[in-house]
């Protein structure tokens, strides 16, 4: 299943290679992100539901070469609190959210369009006393597309970004024990940016991630996880 997956993505990249783009890349090679996204999280399961907060602290890294492929990288991670329902006993606990994608970009008259293929990875971690550390991660391929909508006379722009991860592995591990099975999850996201001068850039959006477990954890899942909440980030362009 995985090879075909990755077959799949390669014949996507080679259509996206062989669509011309019109004019020149947009903005320059570089750009950099620092980001803060607090969320108010749920999980739904065959037992009840449970939900909890985060507030993720990461970064988002793009490089556009001059031929408009490109490499962007996301990292997000943040400290669990306010746990409720069946998470209600809950001491502490960490999410974690990474991708790297490999990209090309049409450059066209009123929007830049990218494709992409890439990789990801869910991870959360709680810990219940006195019972042991309780991980559910959720990892696989992700195909996609974002874009860049400048809006006409103005230093504003409107981003947006869907990811699809068709067939993650997912496994939820209690103590030694771990359990496995594999499952779908997407990542969604829109904002909107302000370019100031020198490179310098702030944008405000929503973004929301759902990530599907499959029969992970016999008797209680399949389980639904949700994250979303609205973000803020600050970064430069160089």
């Amino acid at each position: 299943m995985k090879f075909r997956l990755l077959a799949a993505a390669g014949v996507l990249c080679l259509l996206v290679a062989a669509v011309p783009n019109v004019g020149e890349a947009a903005y320059p090679p570089f750009e950099f992100k620092l980001i803060y996204w607090p969320t108010s999280n749920t999980v739904s399961s065959s037992v009840g539901s449970g939900n909890w907060n985060t507030g993720f602290i990461g970064g988002d890294l793009r490089w556009t070469s001059s031929s408009n492929w490109g490499i962007h990288l996301k990292y997000d991670t943040g400290g669990q609190s306010s746990w409720g329902g069946i998470l209600a006993g809950t001491n502490s606990g960490t999410d974690t959210v990474w991708s790297g994608d490999y990209f090309h970009a049409w450059q066209l008259p009123l929007v830049t369009l990218r494709g992409f293929v890439g990789y990801g990875e869910t991870q959360s971690n709680f810990t219940v006393t006195p019972f042991p550390q309780a991980t559910f991660t959720s990892q696989g391929v992700r195909v996609g597309a974002d874009t860049a909508i400048p809006i006409p006379n103005s230093s504003f722009q409107v981003n947006a970004s869907f990811a699809y991860y068709p067939s993650n592995s997912t496994n939820f591990r209690v103590g030694g024990t771990t359990f496995n099975s594999s499952a779908s999850a997407y990542d969604w996201s829109v904002g909107l940016q302000y370019n100031g001068q020198a490179g310098w850039l702030i944008e405000g959006g929503y973004r929301q991630l759902n990530a599907n477990t499959g029969s992970v954890f016999p008797g209680v899942c399949p389980c639904t996880a949700n994250w979303g909440g609205p973000f803020i980030d600050a970064g430069y362009r160089w």
